[in-house]
């Protein structure tokens, strides 16, 4: 016996009867809507393509964004360099992986780290523009930065000078005694999450994605 089928609303590609979303440009079909308010259900999509979860996004942040590569993934989100259209600069967007699903624990988690890091203002943080969620994605603004995570510069030199070393550790630690005077602790400290900027290699925090507050 066959499965039952529909097309998506926006591009015609055949899907399974069951599919919320289309794999091809994200679009939400009727199953995935909810016909009482007319606002997108929060599910699972774990067939969605990169290209369909990077069409989803541009929609998601809005015209006045232009969403472009992906520059980075984890094991919680994907990031994406994009173009401020309006202030006209390059900003950096941070979307939960959509096959983890928009679980109520998830979003917390997303929406902590947004307003943690919102809350902190320091040169050696990396700050937040704004937050939002749409087509079923929950994501974040922020900078784009120059550079490359400590991680990255430690794989490609190898051992690096001790007044290059004590520079990044005094600068991070700086950022981490904002956050703690400020009664957040970040819990995730690693050279993955700090960002070395530009030509100078300014030390930067990010990823307060585990944060706790305390106080």
């Amino acid at each position: 016996m066959s499965q039952p089928t529909q097309a998506c609303p926006t591009c015609k590609t055949p899907l399974p009867g069951v599919a919320a979303y289309c794999y091809v440009c994200g679009t939400a079909t009727p199953i995935g809507i909810d016909r009482a308010t007319g606002e997108r259900l929060v599910v699972t999509r774990s067939y969605m393509t990169p290209e369909g979860l990077k069409a989803a996004l541009q929609r998601a942040i809005g015209p006045g964004y232009s969403l472009g590569e992906r520059i980075g993934a984890g094991g919680f989100a994907e990031v994406f360099r994009a173009r401020d259209l309006r202030l006209k600069r390059e900003i950096a967007v941070k979307v939960m992986r959509p096959d983890l699903g928009l679980t109520p624990g998830m979003l917390d988690r997303f929406r902590r780290e947004a307003e943690t890091v919102a809350a902190l203002r320091h040169p050696h943080i990396v700050p937040i523009y704004d937050v939002g969620e749409a087509q079923a994605l929950a994501f974040i603004l922020m900078p784009f930065i120059e550079g490359e995570s400590l991680r990255a510069r430690m794989e490609r030199e190898g051992a690096m000078p001790v007044a290059e070393v004590r520079r990044i550790l005094t600068e991070a630690a700086s950022g981490l005694a904002a956050a703690h005077d400020a009664g957040v602790i970040h819990r995730d400290i690693k050279p993955e999450n700090i960002m070395l900027e530009g030509r100078e290699s300014r030390a930067l925090l990010m990823d307060f994605g585990i944060a706790k507050a305390v106080g």
